[in-house]
């Protein structure tokens, strides 16, 4: 008891100093090129993003991740 608080998901939005490509690397998918990102942070569900200067296709997301595994 007494954490309940920080036991529910939290909406967010950052603002990155320049925009990126941004993608989700639980869902392993694009979501945008920007400098503003919103999401949700849980705390039972990490969020993971991979914030990169130049976009990469969907199949060499899928490889580096499962290098990483």
């Amino acid at each position: 008891g007494g954490n309940e608080a920080l036991e529910v998901p939290v909406e967010l939005e950052a603002t990155l100093a320049a925009a990126a490509y941004v993608y989700d690397l639980n869902t392993q998918q694009f979501l945008a090129h920007t400098n503003q990102v919103r999401f949700k942070l849980d705390p039972w569900q990490p969020t993971a993003l991979a914030l990169l200067q130049h976009p990469i296709p969907t199949n060499a997301l899928h490889a580096m991740l499962e290098r990483l595994q």
